[in-house]
């Protein structure tokens, strides 16, 4: 479960049940050219962005609700600073409205040591991952 406080959002999955957000299931979108696509990052990428927008939301978990929701297609940590807790409800939430999600990486994204940092990559389609995925600070 995520919260959007602010907003008054309660997000919500469940393994093999799907992801809701207030009661209204989640779908991520269709967009498989990146060129028609909106990013949101944690951190500024170095080199050209190939996505039509770029955005800054302040949260890796509330960015992957967006992706889950269809509102972006993807989101990045552009340098891998992100504990588990930062991330962990995103995956699933992500998961379950058919997302594709992975450390940007390769390594697990789901660690039990909280002195683990990871780079969450979540993207609409599997068309886009590799996109998202090459955006980095570093």
């Amino acid at each position: 479960m995520t919260v959007n406080h602010p907003a008054g959002e309660i997000i919500v999955a469940a393994l093999g049940a799907g992801a809701w957000r207030n009661g209204e299931r989640l779908s991520v979108s269709d967009v498989t050219d990146p060129g028609r696509g909106v990013v949101a990052t944690s951190g500024v990428p170095l080199g050209a962005v190939p996505f039509r927008q770029m955005r800054m939301m302040g949260s890796a978990a509330l960015s992957m609700v967006e992706v889950a929701s269809g509102g972006i297609d993807g989101f990045v940590d552009t340098w891998g600073a992100h504990g588990i807790w930062d991330y962990a409800a995103g995956i699933l939430i992500c998961e379950e409205a058919g997302a594709v999600v992975a450390d940007g990486e390769g390594r697990d994204l789901v660690v039990d040591d909280p002195a683990q940092r990871r780079r969450p990559v979540a993207a609409a389609t599997r068309e886009l991952w590799d996109s998202v995925a090459a955006l980095k600070a570093y």
